[in-house]
């Protein structure tokens, strides 16, 4: 099996994506250490982002053979970021919000790369 360099410029993108919104939400936690205990649930940053954008990449490729993949890896990974939110509702949700849409432009950028960094962009800057 031969690796096409259009799947490395995808994951790029998806990795990038990732890597984006989590810098902009580890400088909000960064902010907030200083003065107050941090507790783990907030300290969604750079790797937990990417990973939750490569993971998206990953639905979308498995997705290419069963159709209903796509879906039950999103549903999980929302199980999973609502547990964190669970753990510490004083918080605020936006971080939340922002790591399931960090999965949903890793699905994204298997498809139109170009597209899911501009709305990473976007996200970036409604959260900055």
């Amino acid at each position: 099996m031969e690796l096409a360099g259009e799947f490395f410029y995808q994951l790029a993108f998806a990795l990038g994506c990732g890597i984006l919104i989590g810098l902009e939400r580890s400088f909000e936690t960064i902010g907030e250490s200083a003065s107050a205990d941090v507790t783990p649930a907030e300290l969604m940053g750079v790797r937990t982002f990417a990973i939750l954008s490569v993971g998206g990449f990953i639905a979308a490729l498995a997705g290419e053979h069963s159709p209903f993949f796509v879906p039950v890896a999103a549903g999980a990974a929302a199980l999973v970021i609502v547990a964190a939110y669970q753990r510490n509702k004083d918080s605020g949700i936006t971080t939340e919000i922002s790591a399931i849409a960090a999965f949903g432009l890793g699905v994204l950028s298997r498809t139109y790369p170009e597209q899911a960094g501009i709305l990473a962009l976007v996200i970036t800057i409604l959260l900055s």
